[in-house]
């Protein structure tokens, strides 16, 4: 359904501004996202980062103040056929803020036990998660850009496979039934990082869903606990 009003829309300077600096949002929550794992994983002096990590957070806000602004603009001149379009871009916009976010969660993390050196499956598991995720970021961008459906779909197919790969590394740390040094650490990450996953995925499925099935495609319908047996 996007693909149809971007497609409408290019040509229209307004709103190339408007998916531009989206892009940008993007770019630098990837940029925030690196730089803090990068430090996580290899260690090195987080104080190097900080004055521009908390920058691109800054900007990130701002460039989604900016493109509230332009959707409240373009609606005020245009036909009420962009009013479902306007919506998919507010909603997305939302998704690039929340990335930058959570991104600073991991910073907190960090800033609790500042680097997560243990050799030890849950590590490397996070280490190959970081460089999905980080590609992730191009591909997304550039199949919102090119309203490519067919890559959003393989996109929220390996992103949704993802996601349950943190929710079951997540499980194990909470039972105990896999040991770690930083237990606590480690199910904060893998939350953190399913969390821009859910993101992520989100913005891809802007350009395959409907308005309002928007954030729900990762919410399966989960039966309801069972009542104790009645005592015989």
């Amino acid at each position: 359904m996007f693909k149809l009003f971007i497609n409408m829309w290019r040509g229209r300077t307004l709103v190339g501004d408007m998916i531009n600096e989206f892009g940008r949002m993007l770019d630098l929550g990837q940029r925030m996202f690196t730089d803090i794992t990068n430090v996580l994983f290899e260690g090195g002096d987080v104080e190097i980062i900080r004055d521009d990590f908390f920058h691109n957070d800054q900007r990130i806000n701002e460039l989604e103040q900016s493109i509230r602004r332009k959707v409240i603009i373009h609606l005020s001149g245009q036909a009420q056929a962009d009013v479902a379009a306007s919506l998919i871009m507010m909603s997305v916009t939302k998704d690039a803020e929340r990335i930058g976010d959570y991104t600073k969660n991991i910073f907190e993390v960090f800033e609790a036990i500042h680097l997560l050196n243990e050799d030890c499956d849950f590590r490397t598991q996070l280490m190959a998660l970081r460089d999905k995720i980080i590609t992730g970021f191009t591909r997304v961008t550039e199949a919102f850009k090119s309203s490519d459906v067919k890559a959003a779909e393989e996109l929220i197919r390996e992103f949704l496979v993802l996601q349950n790969e943190c929710e079951e590394a997540t499980r194990q740390l909470l039972t105990g039934e896999c040991k770690a040094e930083n237990p606590v650490a480690y199910a904060l990450l893998f939350r953190f990082f399913k969390r821009i996953l859910c993101h992520q995925t989100n913005i891809a499925s802007s350009l395959t869903m409907p308005v309002d099935k928007l954030d729900f495609h990762d919410e399966p319908l989960r039966p309801k606990p069972r009542g104790k047996p009645p005592e015989s």
